[in-house]
């Protein structure tokens, strides 16, 4: 049903801006009012566009530079201090399997 209302809307559509006006269709007499408008809007569309790219690609250039396996490996080797740390500052309260299990944890994460 729906490709049948679709194939009658667009033959109508066609149909209708097909007829000659003036020795012009009338789709040329409309193109003719809305082209100045149609131009700003694809104008400022493809600047918008180019702005956004530009300010993308800077963030992905900068993010990308940022994940250097160098650093990386600095960020997990201050994380598996800072979760030994952890554990001591609060192996009061763990039991020994706990602190056992956290410490598989760790070592499986490579922290």
């Amino acid at each position: 049903m729906f490709l049948f209302k679709f194939i009658f809307n667009f033959s109508l559509s066609f149909i209708l801006l097909s007829i000659p006006v003036k020795n012009k269709p009338v789709f040329s007499h409309i193109y003719d009012v809305t082209k100045p408008y149609t131009q700003k809007i694809i104008t400022f569309s493809e600047e918008t566009f180019n702005t956004i790219y530009v300010d993308v690609s800077a963030v992905m250039k900068k993010s990308y530079s940022n994940s250097s396996p160098e650093s990386l490996e600095e960020d997990s080797l201050s994380l598996s201090a800072s979760a030994s740390d952890e554990i001591d500052s609060h192996a009061e309260s763990y039991t020994d399997e706990e602190k056992e299990a956290l410490k598989k944890i760790f070592e499986s994460q490579g922290l």
